[in-house]
């Protein structure tokens, strides 16, 4: 059976594929100096060769150590090497392709149709590379909602919240300084970030040495995805930590909240717009998990959450009975999950 990480890479790829297949398959008709037929037939297989071969290099990019080292780079770098690499990708593939013919590719640069081909298949990749840029600056859902308008009026939405946060930032902010601190919280929330996309999560914002992670109610009670993303961010942390200990002689340790209630959800701002969350489960969740310190119980989570998923085999909840938490007046039942 195939894992989450891997279903979304497989999507990706075939996403991607589709993408430059239709935009080819346009294209040749459009180019078509015989028929239309050959023209849509030659056109998808050009462009699904290219989105084949351009998926390929986005997924070094995404899940490899080159990557990790190019995605430090600031953001104009980087756009820069994907249109390099999409232009070198294009060009290759085109001259292949067309290499069929008997032509060399010092004879296909001075044929006019050939570097049409060329010109709209790199204005088309550069496209998708804007769009990209974009997902993963805002990630999916932001960027769909903020096209189609979905927050422009403010609505409620019953979502589970989970708030992950790392422990002892204090002391290894003071063991590592400031940039290396950074590093290490960087490469955290890495780790957070793929155990999140392996769970269709989505992440709501950082705050400080925190990220706060939510799903829609129905999406999230599938297969009990909050509380599988907080074991997933467990296990990545739990494979790398050779290298964690390597880099910075540590490993993340942290604690995490998850809560299910009514959210007010919104666009703020004008210059710079964000969709906010707010609400009396925002905070609740929040509450839940500074308690885990107090507690002495790393994952928490409220009744309403375990309520509206079921509990995987694999894992125990332990009820810790209503516990008062702080700003609230009424007391919530809280409970300890951990690994059967």
């Amino acid at each position: 059976m195939l894992s989450p990480l891997v279903k979304k890479e497989l999507g990706r790829i075939a996403a991607m594929v589709a993408v430059a297949a239709v935009g080819g398959g346009l294209y040749g008709m459009a180019a078509a100096r015989i028929s239309l037929t050959d023209g849509l037939i030659n056109g998808i297989s050009d462009g699904a060769l290219i989105g084949f071969a351009l998926s390929v290099f986005e997924g070094l990019l995404l899940n490899s150590k080159f990557g990790e080292a190019v995605e430090r780079q600031p953001l104009i770098l980087i756009i820069g090497l994907r249109i390099l690499v999409y232009g070198a990708v294009i060009l290759a593939v085109l001259a292949e392709v067309w290499d069929s013919t008997g032509r060399s590719l010092a004879v296909l640069i001075h044929d006019p149709s050939f570097i049409r081909a060329v010109w709209f298949s790199f204005g088309f990749a550069t496209a998708i590379n804007f769009v990209m840029t974009v997902y993963r600056l805002l990630g999916r859902r932001a960027l769909i909602n903020f096209l189609l308008g979905r927050y422009s009026y403010a609505r409620e939405e019953n979502r589970f919240l989970l708030f992950v946060d790392l422990t002892g930032s204090t002391a290894l902010a003071e063991r590592l300084g400031n940039l290396g601190y950074h590093r290490f919280l960087r490469s955290f929330m890495g780790d957070v970030s793929a155990a999140v996309a392996a769970t269709r999560g989505e992440i709501h914002e950082f705050v400080g040495d925190g990220v706060v992670i939510t799903w829609p109610a129905e999406t999230g009670a599938r297969q009990a995805r909050p509380l599988r993303c907080v074991f997933a961010i467990a296990d990545r942390i739990a494979a790398r930590q050779d290298r964690y200990v390597r880099g910075f002689g540590d490993i993340p340790r942290f604690r995490a909240g998850l809560h299910l209630g009514v959210v007010v959800a919104g666009e703020m701002g004008t210059f710079r717009r964000q969709i906010v969350l707010i609400g009396e489960a925002m905070n609740t969740a929040a509450r839940i998990e500074q308690a885990s310190r107090s507690l002495g119980r790393p994952i928490l989570a409220s009744r309403p959450a375990l309520d509206a998923l079921a509990l995987p085999p694999d894992l125990v909840a332990q009820s810790l009975g209503p516990i008062a938490l702080r700003g609230k007046a009424g007391a919530v039942e809280l409970f300890a999950i951990d690994r059967r």
